[in-house]
């Protein structure tokens, strides 16, 4: 029920800052693997959309065990910034 509050409020509307630190402080809180993992997969991809690559790469990682589509699918977006971002610096 907390998870799904949180998107509602933070994840749904794009508030990216407040979903991340939300759902950081909805694991302090020991949850079962399922719901960590779903927890930290919705970090990444809140980090994703704030620009942060490498932070929501480790994060899609994490929760690959159990959402290895998804993660996968995020970790290929993730890797592609980061190419482009490097790609710029040159």
């Amino acid at each position: 029920m907390e998870l799904q509050r949180i998107l509602k409020e933070y994840f749904l509307p794009h508030r990216w800052q407040q979903c991340e630190k939300e759902l950081a402080d909805f694991l302090l809180i020991k949850r079962t693997s399922r719901v960590t993992a779903r927890a930290l997969f919705y970090i990444g991809e809140a980090l994703f959309f704030q620009n942060k690559y490498e932070t929501a790469l480790l994060k899609f990682l994490t929760a690959q065990d159990m959402y290895p589509m998804q993660s996968a699918e995020w970790a290929q977006y993730c890797l592609a910034e980061l190419a482009n971002f490097s790609k710029q610096r040159k």
